[in-house]
């Protein structure tokens, strides 16, 4: 059911939900707000590219095929939901000109995802985001404070057990 309601975006978001930043906060969820800050940007600065018909798992998506085609039971498999779920994200993606679905050479049962057009622009448009937002940032607060928190953030994925199977499908563009 559609309620006619638009997802909130950096323009629209009006006062603040959560009280002020302090000292207060645990460390993962200064993480978590840091990343919705950044998601919720990205996907503003996408909207006004014309990339607005993206779904919140779309990026993920994209990332993965960065590299390589995938198959949509290692879209499955990677992103930890049901090869059906995979399937209809991968339809809608099509759908909306971000991928290609083809039949796989080696295994008729299965199906190839790869980077249409479209989805190559968005990547290449997001990669564009994603440096200006750490350019951003480094003006602000500082260059050397950002490349510290870059520093320490490498360290947490590098060192975490599961680091390199996140980093595995979320290769840089």
């Amino acid at each position: 059911m559609t309620t006619g309601m638009r997802r909130p975006t950096a323009a629209t978001i009006g006062a603040p939900i959560f009280r002020p930043v302090d000292a207060q906060y645990d460390f993962g969820h200064l993480l978590s707000l840091a990343h919705q800050i950044f998601i919720t940007d990205l996907r503003h600065h996408l909207e006004q590219k014309g990339y607005g018909d993206l779904g919140l798992s779309h990026g993920y998506v994209l990332r993965m095929l960065v590299s390589a085609p995938a198959t949509v039971g290692e879209l499955a498999r990677t992103l930890d939901i049901t090869p059906q779920g995979a399937s209809l994200i991968a339809r809608q993606m099509e759908r909306n000109g971000y991928i290609t679905i083809a039949p796989d050479a080696r295994d008729g049962r299965a199906r190839v995802l790869a980077l249409a057009a479209r989805g190559r622009a968005v990547v290449t448009e997001a990669h564009r985001f994603h440096q200006g937002f750490e350019r951003q940032w480094a003006r602000a607060l500082g260059a050397e404070d950002v490349a510290t928190v870059r520093r320490v953030l490498t360290e947490l994925v590098t060192e975490h057990p599961r680091g390199a199977v996140i980093a595995r499908w979320a290769r840089p563009a």
